[in-house]
C-alpha cells in the first residue's frame, strides 16, 4: 500500500496493465522498470489490499469497474479457482478468441477477414507461421498454444529459434530487440517508455460498447419503431455520445495500427530503423487511447 502511494501519480505505472499489476510487484530505476513475481496466495492478498486502497484515492473514471474486474481475474488465476481443466483450457480459449490472463482479444478484430495462415502479428513467431501453412489454426492461436500447454519453456522455446527461422522462412526482419525480448531477463526487466499501455486494451472494449449502442439505437430507427430507438437511447446515452470521440480516436488508431504493420513488414528498413518507429507508433496510439480513456 506504502508503494502504491509512492507510485501513484507515475504515468508509467498508471499505463501497466491489468494483469500486469497483479501477479507482479515493480518498480522502476532511471529508463528501466523491473519486475518481482507476486507468490500466488500471498501475492493476491497483496493485490487486494492495493486495490481497495487504490479504489478509494482513484481520481480516473469508473475506478469500481476496474477494481471487480481486477478482483475476479485473481480469484479464477491467482487463487487458481478457475475449474476448467488445463487439458481443454486452451482450446476453449482459442473458441472464445479471448485470453482471459490478459484480457485481451487473442485474434485481433482485423484478422478475421484474412485466411488462417494470414492471421500474423508483429510478435508471432516463425515456428507458428511454418506451422500455420497447414491452415489448420492461425499462426497467432498456434503461439497461444504454445504457451498454453508448454508455458513459459514453450514460449522462449519458441521465440529462441525465431531469428534462425525467419531468414529461412523469406520473413522480414523484426525490429531490434528490446530488454524485453531478452530469454529469461526480459521477463523481469522491462525498458520504458513501454509500449504496452492499459489505455489501449480499455479503449477498444469501450468502443465495442459505444458501438453496439449506437447500432442497436439506429437499428430501431431503421424499422420504425421510434420508440424502441428512443428507449435504447435513453438506457445508454452517456455511451451513445461518446460515439463521435471513439470514431474519430478509432480511426487515428486504426491507421497508426496499419503502419506499424508496415514498418513491421518492411524489407527496406533495418532492425533499428524499425525499432525507432514501432516504438514512436505505439507511443501515440497511447496517447490517444489515454485521452479518450481519461
Amino acid at each position: 500500500m506504502a508503494r502504491l502511494l509512492w507510485k501513484a501519480d507515475d504515468d508509467d505505472w498508471k499505463k501497466r496493465e491489468e494483469w500486469d499489476r497483479d501477479n507482479y510487484w515493480w518498480f522502476k530505476v532511471a529508463g528501466t522498470a523491473y519486475r518481482i513475481p507476486k507468490p500466488f496466495e500471498i501475492g493476491a492478498v497483496a493485490s487486494v489490499a492495493e486495490r481497495s486502497l487504490e479504489y478509494m484515492i482513484s481520481d480516473e473514471r469508473d475506478p469500481g469497474k476496474r477494481f471487480f474486474k481486477s478482483m475476479g481475474g485473481m480469484i479464477a488465476n491467482n487463487l487458481s479457482m478457475n475449474p476448467t481443466p488445463q487439458l481443454v483450457k486452451p482450446g476453449l480459449d482459442l473458441y472464445a478468441n479471448k485470453d482471459p490472463f490478459r484480457g485481451r482479444a487473442i485474434e485481433t478484430a482485423g484478422m478475421e477477414k484474412l485466411s488462417k495462415s494470414e492471421r500474423i502479428g508483429g510478435n508471432t513467431t516463425g515456428m507458428a507461421v511454418m506451422l500455420g501453412k497447414a491452415g489448420v489454426l492461425s499462426p497467432v492461436q498456434i503461439d497461444y498454444i504454445i504457451s498454453g500447454y508448454f508455458g513459459w519453456l514453450g514460449s522462449h522455446l519458441a521465440m529462441a529459434a525465431d531469428p534462425a527461422m525467419r531468414p529461412a522462412m523469406g520473413l522480414p526482419e523484426k525490429a531490434e530487440r528490446k530488454i524485453d525480448d531478452a530469454f529469461f531477463v526480459g521477463d523481469w526487466v522491462k525498458d520504458l517508455p513501454s509500449n504496452q499501455s492499459r489505455y489501449v486494451e480499455e479503449f477498444y472494449q469501450q468502443a465495442v460498447k459505444v458501438r453496439e449502442a449506437t447500432a442497436d439505437m439506429q437499428h430501431y430507427k431503421k424499422l420504425g419503431n421510434v420508440e424502441k430507438a428512443r428507449e435504447i437511447f435513453q438506457d445508454n446515452k452517456e455511451l451513445i455520445k461518446q460515439t463521435p470521440r471513439f470514431n474519430m480516436a478509432t480511426t487515428s488508431i486504426n491507421k497508426i495500427n496499419l503502419r506499424i504493420q508496415q514498418v513491421q513488414a518492411s524489407s527496406k528498413m533495418d532492425a533499428k530503423q524499425k525499432r525507432a518507429e514501432v516504438d514512436r507508433l505505439s507511443g501515440l496510439r497511447n496517447k490517444i487511447a489515454e485521452r479518450v480513456m481519461k
